[in-house]
Protein backbone atom coordinates (compact mmCIF):
# COMPACT_ATOMS: atom_id res chain seq x y z
CA UNK A 1 0.00 0.00 0.00
CA UNK A 2 1.29 3.32 -0.78
CA UNK A 3 2.54 5.46 2.61
CA UNK A 4 1.00 8.61 0.79
CA UNK A 5 -2.27 9.50 -0.28
CA UNK A 6 -2.76 12.86 -2.30
CA UNK A 7 -6.42 14.13 -3.37
CA UNK A 8 -6.68 16.19 -6.21
CA UNK A 9 -10.38 16.82 -6.55
CA UNK A 10 -11.81 19.91 -7.92
CA UNK A 11 -11.55 21.69 -11.06
CA UNK A 12 -8.81 22.07 -13.09
CA UNK A 13 -8.99 25.89 -14.54
CA UNK A 14 -6.85 28.79 -14.32
CA UNK A 15 -4.48 28.42 -11.07
CA UNK A 16 -5.36 25.10 -10.40
CA UNK A 17 -5.02 23.75 -13.79
CA UNK A 18 -1.47 25.17 -14.06
CA UNK A 19 -0.21 23.63 -10.03
CA UNK A 20 -1.53 20.49 -11.18
CA UNK A 21 0.13 20.43 -14.31
CA UNK A 22 3.31 20.90 -12.25
CA UNK A 23 2.31 17.72 -9.85
CA UNK A 24 1.86 15.74 -13.17
CA UNK A 25 5.39 16.47 -14.67
CA UNK A 26 6.78 15.87 -11.26
CA UNK A 27 4.99 12.33 -10.93
CA UNK A 28 6.25 11.42 -14.25
CA UNK A 29 9.89 12.14 -14.05
CA UNK A 30 10.15 11.06 -10.27
CA UNK A 31 7.99 7.72 -11.16
CA UNK A 32 7.36 7.72 -7.22
CA UNK A 33 6.04 4.64 -5.88
CA UNK A 34 4.56 5.63 -2.76
CA UNK A 35 2.01 8.22 -3.87
CA UNK A 36 -1.25 7.59 -4.67
CA UNK A 37 -3.82 10.29 -6.59
CA UNK A 38 -7.42 9.90 -5.44
CA UNK A 39 -9.97 12.12 -6.39
CA UNK A 40 -9.12 13.09 -10.41
CA UNK A 41 -11.70 14.10 -12.39
CA UNK A 42 -14.11 14.51 -9.10
CA UNK A 43 -15.84 17.31 -7.90
CA UNK A 44 -15.04 18.31 -4.07
CA UNK A 45 -18.23 17.57 -2.71
CA UNK A 46 -19.59 16.29 0.77
CA UNK A 47 -19.69 12.92 -0.38
CA UNK A 48 -16.66 13.09 -1.75
CA UNK A 49 -14.81 14.31 1.35
CA UNK A 50 -16.68 11.26 3.51
CA UNK A 51 -15.46 9.02 0.39
CA UNK A 52 -12.03 10.14 0.49
CA UNK A 53 -11.54 9.29 4.22
CA UNK A 54 -12.29 5.55 3.67
CA UNK A 55 -10.22 5.51 0.76
CA UNK A 56 -7.46 6.70 2.65
CA UNK A 57 -7.72 4.92 5.82
CA UNK A 58 -6.05 5.25 8.89
CA UNK A 59 -2.60 3.48 8.34
CA UNK A 60 -1.19 5.53 5.62
CA UNK A 61 1.86 7.31 6.67
CA UNK A 62 0.51 10.68 4.75
CA UNK A 63 -2.41 12.18 3.44
CA UNK A 64 -2.33 15.10 1.74
CA UNK A 65 -5.41 17.49 0.36
CA UNK A 66 -4.65 19.91 -2.66
CA UNK A 67 -7.86 21.45 -2.57
CA UNK A 68 -8.58 23.63 0.28
CA UNK A 69 -10.11 20.86 2.73
CA UNK A 70 -7.98 18.82 5.08
CA UNK A 71 -8.64 15.06 5.64
CA UNK A 72 -10.18 14.92 9.17
CA UNK A 73 -9.60 11.46 10.13
CA UNK A 74 -7.62 9.28 7.78
CA UNK A 75 -3.77 9.38 7.81
CA UNK A 76 -1.02 9.40 11.05
CA UNK A 77 -0.13 13.08 9.15
CA UNK A 78 -2.50 15.32 7.65
CA UNK A 79 -1.26 18.02 4.78
CA UNK A 80 -3.34 20.71 3.44
CA UNK A 81 -3.06 23.05 0.52
CA UNK A 82 -5.13 26.43 1.28
CA UNK A 83 -5.14 28.39 -2.40
CA UNK A 84 -8.51 29.89 -2.04
CA UNK A 85 -8.13 33.76 -1.00
CA UNK A 86 -11.92 33.77 -1.24
CA UNK A 87 -12.63 31.73 2.22
CA UNK A 88 -10.16 33.98 4.23
CA UNK A 89 -11.61 37.53 3.61
CA UNK A 90 -10.58 40.88 5.65
CA UNK A 91 -13.44 42.46 7.29
CA UNK A 92 -14.72 44.94 4.72
CA UNK A 93 -13.82 43.13 1.97
CA UNK A 94 -16.68 42.34 -0.74
CA UNK A 95 -16.65 40.30 -3.77
CA UNK A 96 -19.57 41.19 -6.29
CA UNK A 97 -20.66 37.88 -6.19
CA UNK A 98 -24.73 36.11 -7.86
CA UNK A 99 -26.32 35.37 -3.77
CA UNK A 100 -25.91 31.86 -4.55
CA UNK A 101 -22.74 32.23 -5.12
CA UNK A 102 -22.38 33.97 -1.34
CA UNK A 103 -24.03 31.41 -0.08
CA UNK A 104 -21.83 28.77 -1.66
CA UNK A 105 -18.81 30.07 -0.69
CA UNK A 106 -19.55 30.81 2.94
CA UNK A 107 -20.69 28.01 3.44
CA UNK A 108 -17.61 26.48 2.00
CA UNK A 109 -15.54 28.92 4.22
CA UNK A 110 -17.26 27.42 7.09
CA UNK A 111 -16.12 23.77 6.21
CA UNK A 112 -12.67 24.80 5.24
CA UNK A 113 -12.06 26.52 8.40
CA UNK A 114 -13.49 24.46 10.83
CA UNK A 115 -11.43 21.40 9.25
CA UNK A 116 -8.52 22.78 9.08
CA UNK A 117 -7.66 22.45 12.43
CA UNK A 118 -7.23 18.43 11.26
CA UNK A 119 -4.55 19.20 9.45
CA UNK A 120 -0.85 18.95 10.92
CA UNK A 121 0.68 21.33 8.78
CA UNK A 122 -1.33 24.22 6.80
CA UNK A 123 0.47 24.97 3.44
CA UNK A 124 -0.05 28.03 1.69
CA UNK A 125 1.43 30.23 -1.29
CA UNK A 126 2.37 33.36 -0.30
CA UNK A 127 3.12 35.35 3.06
CA UNK A 128 -0.40 37.26 1.86
CA UNK A 129 -2.19 34.38 2.37
CA UNK A 130 -0.52 33.23 5.77
CA UNK A 131 -1.74 36.45 7.21
CA UNK A 132 -5.16 35.94 5.95
CA UNK A 133 -5.30 32.59 7.72
CA UNK A 134 -3.83 33.85 10.65
CA UNK A 135 -6.38 36.75 10.32
CA UNK A 136 -9.40 33.69 11.30
CA UNK A 137 -7.42 31.12 12.80
CA UNK A 138 -4.17 32.55 14.96
CA UNK A 139 -3.98 29.64 16.70
CA UNK A 140 -3.13 27.92 13.28
CA UNK A 141 0.22 29.50 13.48
CA UNK A 142 2.88 27.27 14.54
CA UNK A 143 1.40 25.11 11.50
CA UNK A 144 1.45 27.56 8.49
CA UNK A 145 4.27 26.82 6.01
CA UNK A 146 4.44 29.42 3.12
CA UNK A 147 5.59 27.58 0.03
CA UNK A 148 5.40 29.52 -3.39
CA UNK A 149 3.89 27.25 -5.84
CA UNK A 150 6.08 26.02 -8.06
CA UNK A 151 6.74 27.23 -11.62
CA UNK A 152 8.97 26.25 -14.72
CA UNK A 153 10.02 27.95 -17.31
CA UNK A 154 7.46 27.98 -20.68
CA UNK A 155 8.29 25.90 -22.79
CA UNK A 156 7.20 27.33 -26.27
CA UNK A 157 8.71 28.55 -29.53
CA UNK A 158 6.93 31.68 -30.24
CA UNK A 159 7.92 35.12 -30.43
CA UNK A 160 7.04 38.08 -28.70
CA UNK A 161 4.68 40.43 -30.64
CA UNK A 162 5.62 44.09 -29.88
CA UNK A 163 3.40 45.63 -28.25
CA UNK A 164 1.12 42.50 -27.39
CA UNK A 165 -0.69 42.81 -24.14
CA UNK A 166 -2.20 39.33 -22.89
CA UNK A 167 -4.55 39.36 -20.41
CA UNK A 168 -4.72 35.67 -18.95
CA UNK A 169 -7.40 36.15 -16.65
CA UNK A 170 -10.66 33.65 -16.17
CA UNK A 171 -13.94 35.67 -16.10
CA UNK A 172 -15.09 35.59 -12.47
CA UNK A 173 -18.09 38.01 -11.17
CA UNK A 174 -15.65 38.97 -7.99
CA UNK A 175 -12.86 39.70 -10.20
CA UNK A 176 -15.10 42.50 -12.08
CA UNK A 177 -12.85 41.99 -15.28
CA UNK A 178 -15.23 44.62 -17.45
CA UNK A 179 -14.19 47.12 -15.31
CA UNK A 180 -10.52 46.35 -15.82
CA UNK A 181 -10.61 45.73 -19.35
CA UNK A 182 -12.21 49.21 -19.99
CA UNK A 183 -9.96 50.69 -17.90
CA UNK A 184 -6.57 49.36 -19.86
CA UNK A 185 -8.38 50.37 -23.47
CA UNK A 186 -8.77 53.81 -21.88
CA UNK A 187 -5.02 54.22 -20.74
CA UNK A 188 -3.72 52.65 -23.73
CA UNK A 189 -5.66 55.58 -25.63
CA UNK A 190 -4.36 58.01 -23.41
CA UNK A 191 -0.38 56.83 -23.70
CA UNK A 192 -0.64 56.61 -27.30
CA UNK A 193 0.69 53.10 -27.11
CA UNK A 194 0.67 50.79 -30.12
CA UNK A 195 -0.79 48.00 -28.68
CA UNK A 196 -2.48 45.15 -29.43
CA UNK A 197 -5.06 43.82 -26.52
CA UNK A 198 -5.98 40.02 -26.21
CA UNK A 199 -7.79 38.58 -23.25
CA UNK A 200 -8.24 34.86 -22.71
CA UNK A 201 -12.57 35.01 -22.70
CA UNK A 202 -15.29 35.02 -25.16
CA UNK A 203 -16.47 37.49 -27.39
CA UNK A 204 -19.57 36.74 -25.47
CA UNK A 205 -17.84 37.29 -22.10
CA UNK A 206 -17.01 40.78 -23.47
CA UNK A 207 -20.72 41.55 -24.96
CA UNK A 208 -21.69 40.56 -21.04
CA UNK A 209 -18.98 42.87 -19.53
CA UNK A 210 -19.50 45.58 -21.76
CA UNK A 211 -16.24 45.34 -23.02
CA UNK A 212 -15.38 46.93 -26.59
CA UNK A 213 -14.68 44.19 -28.64
CA UNK A 214 -12.67 46.67 -30.79
CA UNK A 215 -10.29 47.72 -28.18
CA UNK A 216 -9.55 43.91 -27.28
CA UNK A 217 -9.37 40.78 -29.08
CA UNK A 218 -11.14 37.41 -27.52
CA UNK A 219 -9.39 34.14 -28.10
CA UNK A 220 -11.49 32.27 -25.54
CA UNK A 221 -10.68 29.25 -22.90
CA UNK A 222 -7.58 27.66 -24.40
CA UNK A 223 -5.58 24.52 -23.56
CA UNK A 224 -2.16 24.44 -21.85
CA UNK A 225 -0.46 24.61 -25.25
CA UNK A 226 -2.13 27.53 -26.77
CA UNK A 227 -2.12 29.52 -24.06
CA UNK A 228 1.98 29.16 -23.15
CA UNK A 229 2.51 30.17 -27.33
CA UNK A 230 -0.40 32.99 -26.06
CA UNK A 231 1.64 34.20 -23.53
CA UNK A 232 5.19 33.57 -24.55
CA UNK A 233 4.04 36.22 -27.87
CA UNK A 234 3.06 38.81 -25.00
CA UNK A 235 5.53 41.92 -24.92
CA UNK A 236 3.37 42.69 -21.31
CA UNK A 237 1.62 40.80 -19.07
CA UNK A 238 -1.76 41.96 -17.46
CA UNK A 239 -2.91 41.04 -14.62
CA UNK A 240 -5.48 43.47 -12.86
CA UNK A 241 -6.98 41.45 -10.13
CA UNK A 242 -6.99 42.03 -6.37
CA UNK A 243 -7.87 38.91 -4.39
CA UNK A 244 -5.79 36.26 -5.07
CA UNK A 245 -3.72 33.47 -3.34
CA UNK A 246 -1.01 33.08 -5.70
CA UNK A 247 -1.32 34.48 -9.15
CA UNK A 248 0.73 32.02 -11.52
CA UNK A 249 1.06 34.76 -14.32
CA UNK A 250 2.87 36.92 -11.75
CA UNK A 251 5.08 34.34 -11.10
CA UNK A 252 5.85 32.88 -15.07
CA UNK A 253 6.22 36.69 -16.05
CA UNK A 254 9.40 36.97 -13.27
CA UNK A 255 10.26 33.34 -14.71
CA UNK A 256 10.05 34.08 -18.38
CA UNK A 257 11.67 37.81 -17.82
CA UNK A 258 8.19 39.43 -19.23
CA UNK A 259 7.15 42.37 -17.56
CA UNK A 260 3.23 42.21 -15.52
CA UNK A 261 1.29 44.88 -14.71
CA UNK A 262 -1.02 44.41 -11.97
CA UNK A 263 -2.04 46.20 -8.40
CA UNK A 264 0.46 47.69 -6.58
CA UNK A 265 0.13 45.94 -3.20
CA UNK A 266 2.26 42.78 -1.06
CA UNK A 267 0.91 40.00 -2.68
CA UNK A 268 2.26 41.08 -6.31
CA UNK A 269 5.17 42.70 -5.09
CA UNK A 270 6.23 38.98 -3.40
CA UNK A 271 5.17 36.75 -6.49
CA UNK A 272 6.10 38.86 -9.83
CA UNK A 273 9.08 40.15 -7.77
CA UNK A 274 11.64 42.14 -10.61
CA UNK A 275 9.06 41.78 -13.68
CA UNK A 276 6.38 43.77 -11.35
CA UNK A 277 5.55 46.99 -13.50
CA UNK A 278 3.14 48.02 -10.70
CA UNK A 279 0.00 50.55 -11.11
CA UNK A 280 -2.94 51.86 -8.86
CA UNK A 281 -6.05 51.63 -9.44
CA UNK A 282 -7.45 54.95 -11.43
CA UNK A 283 -6.59 55.46 -15.58
CA UNK A 284 -3.70 57.68 -14.88
CA UNK A 285 -1.30 55.48 -12.70
CA UNK A 286 -2.42 52.56 -15.52
CA UNK A 287 -1.44 54.94 -18.58
CA UNK A 288 2.37 56.07 -16.92
CA UNK A 289 2.43 51.75 -16.02
CA UNK A 290 1.92 50.66 -19.32
CA UNK A 291 4.47 53.16 -21.01
CA UNK A 292 7.31 52.31 -18.88
CA UNK A 293 6.00 48.16 -19.18
CA UNK A 294 7.25 48.71 -22.87
CA UNK A 295 10.61 49.70 -21.73
CA UNK A 296 10.77 47.83 -18.48
CA UNK A 297 13.68 44.90 -18.34
CA UNK A 298 13.49 42.06 -16.53
CA UNK A 299 16.37 40.85 -14.75
CA UNK A 300 16.58 37.00 -14.95
CA UNK A 301 15.15 34.90 -12.34
CA UNK A 302 15.34 30.98 -11.39
CA UNK A 303 12.24 29.08 -11.35
CA UNK A 304 10.48 28.10 -8.40
CA UNK A 305 11.72 24.19 -8.39
CA UNK A 306 9.39 21.89 -8.54
CA UNK A 307 11.18 18.73 -7.88
CA UNK A 308 12.28 20.60 -4.73
CA UNK A 309 8.60 22.11 -3.75
CA UNK A 310 6.66 18.30 -4.21
CA UNK A 311 9.70 16.99 -2.42
CA UNK A 312 9.35 19.21 0.50
CA UNK A 313 5.19 19.04 0.09
CA UNK A 314 5.00 15.12 0.74
CA UNK A 315 7.58 15.21 3.24
CA UNK A 316 6.29 17.76 5.91
CA UNK A 317 5.27 17.13 9.47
Amino acid sequence: MASIIVDTAGARIGGARRFMDELDAYLLESARQDITLIGAERSLTSSWMIARERKAGRRLDRVVALNNVSFAIAGRERVVLLRNALHFPYPGERFNLPPKAALRRRAQAAVIRAVVHRADVVVVPTSAMASRVRHHLPQLDSRIRVRPHPVSARQSDARRVPGRVVCPVIFAPYKSMGTRLNLLAEAAAIAGADTELVVTATAEELKSHRVSSQAWRAVGQLTTAEINDLLASASVIYYPTEIESFGYPLAEARVNRQPVLALDNEQNREVAGSALVPFDPDVASLAQALSASMHHVVPAASAAGRDAYFDDLFALS
